[in-house]
């Protein structure tokens, strides 16, 4: 997968948290762009299977 802004691959972008839900595991990842993108990996599901882009958004920085 990539990032829908600016085409970097997820799999090199920094992980900022991820998170146990009924579901599976929720990971945030932030890109080298800025944009966080949410994933969706399903329980049992294999390293390269059930994950999912559930969202993404851009990060604004306040001054």
């Amino acid at each position: 997968m990539r990032c829908t802004e600016c085409g970097w691959p997820l799999a090199e972008t920094e992980l900022v948290s991820i998170h146990r839900t009924s579901e599976g595991f929720v990971s945030y990842r932030r890109c080298m762009c800025g944009r966080i993108t949410i994933q969706l990996r399903e329980q049992g599901a294999s390293a390269n299977a059930g994950a999912h882009v559930v969202g993404t958004g851009s990060v604004q920085r306040l001054t």
